[in-house]
């Protein structure tokens, strides 16, 4: 047993209380729920873009805006962050930076993470490449549009023994409650030093910013990567690896009386009960965790698993396994509403082929839209990476990677109800 963790059943404090509901198996095709989709911007209205797979989700505030980043694209080609306002029933668009904009990309390029926010509006995030080695940024957008890098990783271009290639999206303590970020405690990210991936952690002191690797993942030269990572009310970190063994691996990482030590949940092999997690664990009360995996399960494309703690062990059950028809790949990680319904991504199948928009109850899985291929006129997008959020009013908002007017992608919103999309 480890110093740090009291027991496998009570690891982490409740972020999330679930209280599933029932709902029936609806696939229907794209042209009975693209009523319910709207497509509030199509990227690339000028020509001449990138194309970006970028896997960010967005973020949206209390006042209803969206924030969200591109990791090609832009003036320079190496990503851009933008926002989304609701000004009457119209969406305006406004690109609040092109990274690389500073010689050699002193300034940061290609965003892998979405933006997290305080309380006074500022915005948080990281690039993946840039800065002083090119080995990624922490920077700030302020509320009035500043842009500042507060810290370039691996300045000794060496051992990057502070972190460096942040991938996800950050997490602070309270995260997990949906409050906004403190502006000055610790945050904690996922990167990739040395093929292999780490957790970070960036700390503020005197207005300066330093970082330092809690902890690197797997063995050497086995290269668990992690894209994300989240914080429960007890410290724990706690997320889920890709290419860990035979099929990746849940983690959390507790920090005890000797500093952040590991201890895998549950190992995935790629068989039945799938392979390569994404995103962070999400879990209930009872301290069960919910994850989305991107390969295996019965048609070997992907599934959604719960873990259920018993004896210092963690069981596996399969709520879906993904078929095709509803969805291949889910690679955006989940989200989960106050009810404890689940929302997430495919990256492929559907009717339209072109990946679909899903929520699941229980473990009834509601397709909630169907993208079409890409190749076949696609106006509503195709091909979303990220996954999803949620605002107050329970409406889903994401991203596609390509179709939309243009052929580079949307954001779009999906209504939680029966009517027409909000306004």
């Amino acid at each position: 047993m480890s110093p740090f963790l009291p027991g496998f059943g009570n690891l982490f404090v409740t972020a999330i209380r679930v209280a599933v509901a029932v709902a029936a198996l609806l696939v229907v095709p794209c042209g009975d729920v693209a009523a319910k989709l709207q497509v509030l911007y199509d990227f690339c209205p000028k020509g001449g873009c990138t194309r970006s797979f970028s896997p960010a989700t967005l973020l949206i505030d209390k006042a209803g805006n969206v924030y969200g980043t591109r990791d090609n694209g832009g003036t320079n080609s190496k990503g851009f962050a933008f926002r989304l306002h609701l000004d009457g029933n119209e969406w305006k668009y406004k690109t609040l930076y092109n990274f690389c904009s500073d010689a050699n990309c002193a300034d940061g390029a290609s965003p892998r993470g979405g933006f997290i926010i305080d309380s006074a509006g500022n915005l948080y995030g990281t690039t993946s490449e840039g800065g002083n080695t090119n080995q990624g940024v922490f920077f700030e957008i302020t509320a009035a549009g500043n842009y500042q890098v507060l810290y370039s990783f691996c300045p000794d271009d060496n051992t990057c023994a502070d972190g460096a290639a942040p991938l996800g999206t950050l997490t602070y303590a309270g995260a997990e409650t949906g409050e906004p970020y403190d502006g000055s405690s610790p945050l904690y990210g996922t990167g990739v030093a040395s093929d292999n991936g780490i957790v970070f952690e960036l700390t503020q002191s005197g207005g300066t910013w330093t970082s330092t690797t809690d902890y690197s993942l797997g063995e050497d030269g086995e290269n668990c990567i992690s894209d994300s990572v989240i914080m429960d009310a007890s410290g724990n970190l706690f997320g889920a690896a890709q290419t860990c063994g035979s099929g990746g691996e849940a983690f959390v990482l507790g920090n005890g009386d000797t500093g952040w030590g590991e201890i895998s949940l549950y190992s995935f092999s790629n068989n039945a009960t799938g392979g390569d997690p994404y995103g962070p664990l999400i879990e209930d009360s009872k301290g069960r965790l919910y994850v989305a995996a991107e390969m295996g399960g019965k048609n070997m494309v992907g599934v959604i698993v719960r873990l259920s703690p018993v004896v210092n062990t963690y069981v596996p059950k399969v709520l879906h396994s993904f078929n095709v028809r509803d969805g291949s790949w889910p690679m955006g990680g989940l989200v989960a509403d106050a009810s404890g319904n689940f929302f997430g991504t495919t990256n492929g199948g559907g009717r339209g082929d072109g990946a679909t928009v899903f929520e699941l109850s229980g473990k009834n899985l509601r397709v909630l839209y169907q993208f079409c291929l890409h190749d076949n006129d696609c106006s509503h997008g195709s091909r979303p990476v990220a996954g999803v959020v949620l605002d107050s009013a329970g409406n889903v908002y994401g991203t596609t990677t390509e179709g939309g007017a243009h052929g580079f992608g949307t954001v779009f919103e999906i209504s939680n109800s029966d009517g027409a999309v909000r306004k």
